[in-house]
């Protein structure tokens, strides 16, 4: 399956106990909250999960233990991104962010991420459409919004 299809096609699949527009609210928490709540659904002691900031953590709880699984690799997949962003290493951190928007394509921050480390790699074009991407799944990433307007001024 294309990644387009994964990205806005089809119902079910990928995260498909939630709603298509929550499917970005569960996608780039701690990679210890997915871990936790795999602790949980596996019968294995957990530590108890509380919210300092309003998380609600009955949305990943709906999740299978693959996807919560898979949900942790895409978020440490962007991380590595961001550590090679900070490094100076931007194909690395592509190529990062690559493998964690196809690992999870609601993960909209390693959309925008790619898109921004493609514009500053020179493909500016190319990186407005995949920021544009992130603003599909996540049309409230106002992160995404701000750069697609600073990288358009570019044009």
């Amino acid at each position: 399956m294309s990644l387009f299809k994964r990205l806005f096609g089809g119902t079910g699949g990928f995260l498909g106990a939630l709603k298509k527009n929550l499917r970005p609210a569960v996608s780039n928490l701690n990679p210890l909250i997915y871990r936790t709540i795999i602790r949980e659904k596996t019968g294995k002691d957990a530590p108890a999960l509380l919210s300092t900031d309003g998380t609600d953590f009955d949305l990943p709880r709906k999740l299978s233990v693959d996807e919560l699984s898979t949900l942790a690799r895409s978020v440490e997949a962007g991380q590595r991104g961001d550590q090679a962003t900070s490094g100076g290493d931007l194909g690395e951190a592509a190529k990062h962010y690559r493998e964690a928007f196809t690992l999870n394509p609601y993960n909209d921050l390693a959309l925008m991420s790619y898109g921004v480390a493609l514009a500053q790699l020179g493909d500016l074009r190319k990186g407005i459409r995949w920021v544009e991407k992130a603003l599909r799944v996540n049309p409230g990433n106002e992160r995404a919004r701000n750069n697609l307007a600073a990288m358009k001024n570019e044009l």
